[in-house]
């Protein structure tokens, strides 16, 4: 009778750590997209709505961890554009978050904008 109680109660934890959809690392919320079959993180990421359409988009960190928790890749979204990317070393595309942003050509800067989406 233990024991079928304890695998009852293992099998619940087991279902409710897995139905989990976001996780707080250090103090900033990130939504669980997918876990490896051992069940640890596979990847996070961080969503906000869209200040024109009121759509969810890509907007903050995602994180790729391999089986063992270490982080494997780590990307920054602006609504949906990629941000801070690098093409053979050099800085390429929009850099920046909030505020001021620049766009780069193969490390050239050919644009400075500021930004706030919401304004």
């Amino acid at each position: 009778m233990n024991k079928k109680l304890y695998l009852a109660v293992l099998l619940f934890f087991t279902l409710l750590v897995k139905s989990q959809s976001d996780t707080l690392i250090g103090e900033t919320k990130y939504k669980i997209i997918e876990r490896h079959q051992n069940g640890k993180i596979k990847q996070v990421g961080q969503f906000a709505a869209d200040c024109e359409y009121d759509v969810m988009k890509k907007h903050g960190y995602f994180i790729t961890y391999n089986e063992k928790g270490k982080i494997i890749k780590q990307e920054l979204y602006f609504y949906n554009e990629r941000q801070n990317r690098k093409i053979l070393g050099l800085k390429h595309g929009w850099w920046g978050f909030y505020g001021m942003q620049k766009k780069y050509f193969l490390g050239i800067t050919r644009a400075i904008v500021i930004v706030d989406p919401c304004f």
